[in-house]
């Protein structure tokens, strides 16, 4: 007797959580990248400020003392902030991901409800890792992520972010 063909996943289903492990390594991408690039800034310009203070210190000027002090507070921003943790966090949730995505991609047509509802589970472990997301910044990934799937969109469709939100959507 020949087995019945096993029931697949609706594709609507497939599709969004498709859309959503891309939507989520673009945003993880761009949070890296921001806090790779911060760490970057306070450690040139740790490191120039202090190589000047050394050389005021010598001299005995007040440039020297103020050089230094705006070393420590760099320093000490980078301990708060903790932009290497930041950093590491970030690319641990891209590459999840990623391998979901890969997932989605490569089983996509013979997917069952079963198998998408592991997946689904997946999908819901990594998003409890994530620090809280940043609106201005999943908006413009958004468009990323629709041209990356081949999605067409009219630029009335494009997130209206004014200078400052552009500027500042990995802070805010």
């Amino acid at each position: 007797m020949p087995r019945a063909k096993p029931k697949l996943a609706d594709e609507d289903e497939i599709w969004a959580l498709r859309y959503n492990a891309a939507l989520g390594v673009r945003y993880h991408m761009a949070r890296q990248s921001f806090y790779r690039g911060l760490q970057r800034f306070i450690s040139g310009s740790s490191l120039a400020l202090s190589t000047a203070a050394v050389a005021s210190l010598f001299s005995n000027t007040v440039l020297g003392q103020v050089l230094a002090s705006l070393v420590a507070i760099l320093q000490a921003f980078d301990l708060v902030v903790d932009t290497r943790g930041c950093c590491e966090l970030h690319n641990n949730l891209r590459r999840d991901y990623l391998r979901l995505e890969q997932e989605i991609t490569q089983r996509t047509k013979e997917l069952t409800p079963n198998q998408l509802q592991k997946i689904v589970d997946k999908l819901v472990v990594i998003e409890t890792e994530e620090p809280p997301i940043k609106r201005g910044l999943l908006e413009a990934c958004r468009w990323d992520t629709d041209a990356f799937l081949g999605i067409k969109n009219s630029d009335e469709d494009r997130p209206n972010l004014n200078w400052f939100s552009r500027f500042f959507k990995n802070v805010f």
